[in-house]
């Protein structure tokens, strides 16, 4: 994966792909007024939906894999078997594809509509490229004259990363968000999210510092990576049933007794109160929609009388402004870095430039654990803590 390959693929004006943006679903429509349908009613399904009918829109049916919803409506639209759909509107309709989620696949049911004989099928995400000020941002999702706007930055983040598997995965990504094209997505790694084989080793002295530590659920991938031979575990978690979540997996089911600290709140850029949105879900975050309101606190104000060995955040868009807050802590005792990148499309080349300003000599390493996009997480390595065969 070289520097020119990158460069054909930044190889548009911000202008030319601010007009693709604009017009690719409608050309791909080929013709107004056709029949909407859309191929998922779940979560992502039904925000489309919502955001429709903002927009003056009805869709003339869903289309799901699942049998349950056959024969029922979903928010007052009819759902319909796939082979049903298209049936009545596989030559005259166009078939949106409305799902993106980590155990999904996209290209998938873009395959299995087209060997129903659907002959418009569409990604959301030209959809929400059309309608941009309404759908968009949406997670990695934004405009993709972005990323031509922000090319030389993508090309600095590109040259941090020395092995040929975090370059080709850049690659797909920066590819992936300015077509929109799924089957250039990557595919997964085998190895463990967090803690991946051929990266690093645990330490026995090792302090955790899990920001977003939702239910538990890393912990308990921690302990059970590391043996449960570590000196220390620092958990922040604001979403209060996740928290009682947390608790209960660390102080009763796992039992690790004083070497862990709970903390419930948000960490950021700054000490303050935020607004945030509880869902007692992975997808709870600090956000102005929210109707909580919680602490939040720097890693450099947390951590200040610890000495982190191992920082991991997955904190819903909310990592680069943790980083800026715990710029002391990481220059201090240059920790690995487990940072998630798909919150939000800038990510992918901010975050690795910021983390190599502040640890100049780790080495930079990108993974890919689920589809489609989801779970990218750059890992920041001390040459010293690398595993050596």
């Amino acid at each position: 994966m070289t520097d020119a390959t990158l460069t054909e693929i930044l190889n548009e004006t911000e202008e030319e792909t601010r007009g693709r943006q604009e017009s690719q679903f409608d050309v791909a429509c080929g013709r107004s007024g056709r029949p909407l349908i859309l191929f998922g009613a779940g979560k992502l399904g039904r925000r489309i939906l919502r955001d429709l009918r903002k927009l003056g829109t009805e869709p003339a049916a869903f289309t799901d894999n699942s049998a349950a919803l056959w024969g029922r409506s979903v928010d007052g639209v009819p759902v319909l078997r796939p082979e049903d759909a298209a049936s009545r509107f596989g030559v005259e309709g166009a078939f949106v594809v409305s799902i993106w989620n980590p155990h999904g696949n996209v290209q998938q049911v873009f395959d299995q509509l087209r060997q129903l004989g659907c002959r418009t099928v569409l990604p959301f995400v030209w959809l929400f490229w059309k309608h941009s000020s309404v759908f968009l941002p949406y997670y990695l999702w934004d405009a993709p004259s972005n990323i031509i706007r922000q090319a030389h930055e993508i090309r600095r983040a590109f040259g941090l990363f020395s092995d040929s598997e975090s370059r080709r995965l850049l690659l797909s990504h920066v590819s992936l968000q300015l077509t929109g094209d799924f089957s250039v997505a990557p595919r997964p790694s085998a190895s463990g999210r967090y803690f991946p084989e051929g990266l690093y080793e645990p330490s026995i002295a090792e302090c955790f510092v899990d920001c977003g530590a939702y239910n538990g659920d890393t912990v308990r991938e921690f302990t059970a990576w590391s043996r449960g031979q570590f000196r220390r575990i620092i958990a922040f978690e604001p979403d209060p049933v996740s928290f009682a979540a947390l608790e209960r997996c660390v102080f009763e089911d796992l039992k690790l007794g004083a070497r862990v600290v709970t903390k419930r709140c948000a960490t950021g850029r700054a000490a303050a109160r935020v607004l945030f949105s509880a869902s007692a879900s992975e997808e709870a975050a600090v956000s102005n929609e929210g109707s909580l309101e919680v602490d939040c606190v720097t890693l450099d104000q947390a951590l200040a009388d610890e000495r982190p060995t191992l920082i991991k955040m997955d904190i819903e868009g909310a990592e680069l402004e943790t980083i800026e807050g715990a710029q002391q802590v990481i220059r201090r005792d240059q920790p690995i870095m487990v940072v998630c990148l798909y919150h939000r499309q800038s990510d992918l080349w901010r975050i690795p430039l910021m983390i190599r300003e502040l640890e100049p000599n780790s080495r930079l390493y990108l993974r890919q654990h689920e589809a489609d996009g989801w779970e990218l997480v750059c890992y920041s390595v001390p040459e010293w803590r690398l595993r050596r065969e």
